[in-house]
């Protein structure tokens, strides 16, 4: 009990882990000499103790289960070290967005997405937000947008473009779209009834 307790958790916890009502945790813990912080509160880790737990690789919420403190206190005393000029000491080898270290470990934005509970769209954005290069996708080219529109010349309809391409008919029809908008070319296509 007292060794749990020295970890820095509450007596409500010990007593969580023990099965033993907080109350009697506290009681015992008093009996045995064991000397108690004051309601609510916990072990104190140095500033030194976060930033060397983080030098190690740790994310700050991994910091905050070492050091028996809630991530949102050791995020606070981030905030104030940093404010002081402190950088932040993680290893640049380990990137602190798992989306990120997941996208260079191999995996696609959609294998990333669905590990990670999200979708293409916000990964993407998370991963180009760190620095990191998206990935063109195995088996697709790079598009030239004169190759869709002399397909479309050729009277092509989209599915058949996008096959040609390597995309999908919408993505095709999207760059055609967006190619027309900007030089005003005129789809050779009848229009469809």
């Amino acid at each position: 009990m007292a060794e749990l307790y020295s970890q820095g958790l509450t007596t409500t916890e010990v007593g969580a882990e023990l099965g033993v009502p907080p109350r009697t945790v506290y009681r015992r813990l008093v009996a045995a000499g064991v000397e108690m912080r004051p309601p609510g509160g916990r072990r104190k880790a140095s500033d030194e103790e976060l930033l060397r737990l983080r030098g190690e690789g740790l994310l700050w919420r991994e910091v905050a289960d070492r050091v028996g403190m809630t991530t949102n206190t050791v995020h606070t005393r981030w905030r104030r070290l940093r404010d002081a000029g402190h950088p932040d000491p993680m290893p640049p080898s380990r990137p602190a967005d798992p989306a990120v270290a997941l996208y260079l470990g191999g995996m696609t934005l959609t294998q990333v997405a669905a590990r990670l509970g999200s979708n293409r769209w916000r990964i993407s954005k998370r991963i180009q937000a760190a620095g990191t290069t998206i990935r063109a996708p195995k088996g697709r080219m790079p598009v030239d947008d004169m190759e869709i529109m002399r397909l479309r010349s050729e009277g092509l309809v989209w599915r058949q473009i996008g096959a040609e391409v390597g995309m999908t008919p919408r993505g095709a029809r999207a760059r055609f779209e967006r190619l027309r908008a900007r030089t005003g070319y005129e789809d050779p296509m009848p229009p469809r009834d």
